[in-house]
């Protein structure tokens, strides 16, 4: 087999050199493929129920060469990456393999960087994650006990802030990752921890890396979770959701010289806390904006009936587009009135009218952020087809303007046709989502 390790091309090294090992990466690339092919069944065959002990030893053998590629993330190795992974996901299946990869496949699952992969070596890995836990309730109570960890002890003692967000954030997808594996609702029980987990994590407003994560989380629960189980996680969704809605808003009224301004002050300081100094221009801003969006494309996108809480509040966000609902929501206490005309986005505090008092208008978060995008960067027309799939597919913004056809969109008509297959449309979004770039 070939050498265990990758490397890139580096000064000293020949053209020769280089082609060799590329060829010997193609070759094991395919040797690895045939091994995922048929060890599992293979195996399973020749070795009778009596005899499965004898498989370890053989196992391990093998596998001792496959691990090494397993724990090598960069792109010319991703080939035989991709194959390690499908071999150790087709034997994961056998309960009598397991002392011969779960260690390893522990050690990697907490290396930093795990994510970096393809989305076709991601479904292996969702397979061996799944396998890890579901047999073995101590390994899963291990991990969870690890993602939920509010950063390391020697972080805060010292107000390493950065390093701490960064780990949170960490942490924070490696529990969504997990959850993620699972079947619905297998996680159920374990929602109280969780929630106190996201709760915990939402006090520390000033890092927007970790409220990406957050929404990242969110996402993850509306796909694993029956209705029931989130029922309770509904009102802290909203909540955040209102308060991206609202920092957008307040970013568009912005003038170009205070763009300006508060670009370079975000250039020194990514974590301040919003309600101190605006600084929504840097890129990590511009990506927890992109992670609201998306929650917001999924539960407007998903079935009334698998998010049959999201319809208490979607007024809040589209507006009003049904004549036949009541005519009154009560906000804060007193009730409001809805406009009878469909394109209408405010409602009117009945409270402060009756005391003579200037009526208080709400205006919906989606067509206000729609408005003002209009008005900073021109109209929009969609696609008339863009009807039925998830409208956020891409990773990374480097404006709200990439936002404006989404708003665009949603601010027209949020009710899309649904798909068959709308959860596998869902699923595929969020696995882009969770893989991170190979280099």
């Amino acid at each position: 087999m070939a050498s265990d390790s990758m490397s890139s091309t580096a000064p000293g090294i020949s053209v020769d050199e280089t082609s060799t090992e590329e060829h010997e990466s193609e070759y094991t690339s395919h040797a690895l493929a045939l091994l995922a092919e048929v060890t599992a069944g293979l195996l399973d065959v020749v070795y009778p129920s009596e005899d499965k002990d004898k498989v370890t030893s053989l196992l391990n053998n093998i596998l001792s060469r496959v691990f090494p590629y397993l724990r090598n993330h960069s792109l010319l190795n991703m080939s035989c990456f991709q194959s390690s992974s499908k071999l150790l996901a087709s034997i994961s299946s056998y309960q009598y393999t397991r002392r011969t990869w779960r260690r390893d496949v522990y050690d990697i699952l907490l290396s930093a960087d795990f994510f970096k992969m393809d989305t076709q070596s991601l479904q292996f890995w969702k397979i061996l994650t799944d396998n890890l836990v579901t047999h073995e309730k101590a390994m899963l109570k291990d991990l969870l006990a690890k993602f939920m960890l509010a950063g390391n002890a020697a972080m805060q003692l010292f107000g390493n802030k950065d390093l701490e967000f960064v780990q949170r954030a960490h942490n924070l997808k490696k529990l969504s990752f997990l959850i993620y594996c699972g079947d619905l609702d297998y996680y159920k029980n374990y929602m109280p921890d969780i929630q106190e987990r996201l709760a915990e994590n939402l006090r520390l407003n000033q890092s927007p890396a970790v409220l990406t994560q957050v929404f990242l989380c969110f996402r993850v629960l509306l796909l694993r979770m029956s209705p029931s189980a989130l029922t309770s996680l509904w009102p802290t969704i909203v909540t955040e959701l209102v308060n991206v809605m609202v920092y957008m808003e307040d970013e568009l009224v912005l003038s170009d010289e205070d763009e300006i301004q508060l670009s370079r002050v975000s250039e020194l300081d990514s974590f301040s806390h919003p309600t101190d100094v605006n600084v929504h221009q840097s890129a990590s801003w511009l990506t927890l904006y992109l992670a609201a969006c998306k929650l917001l494309d999924l539960v407007t996108f998903l079935p009334a009936h698998l998010v049959p809480d999201f319809q208490h509040y979607v007024w809040m966000f589209c507006g009003v587009d049904d004549t036949n609902l009541e005519s009154s929501r009560p906000i804060n206490g007193h009730h409001q009135t809805r406009p009878a005309n469909k394109k209408e986005s405010t409602v009117i505090d009945e409270a402060s009218t009756a005391n003579g008092e200037t009526p208080i208008k709400f205006s919906a978060h989606v067509p206000n952020i729609c408005q003002r995008m209009s008005f900073k960067f021109g109209n929009h027309r969609f696609p008339a087809n863009q009807n039925a799939a998830l409208l956020l597919q891409q990773q990374t913004i480097s404006s709200l303007r990439d936002l404006q056809p989404f708003f665009s969109r949603i601010s027209a008509n949020h009710r899309r046709a649904q798909l068959c297959d709308h959860l596998k449309e869902a699923n595929l979004v969020l696995d882009n989502d969770i893989i991170e770039p190979v280099l």
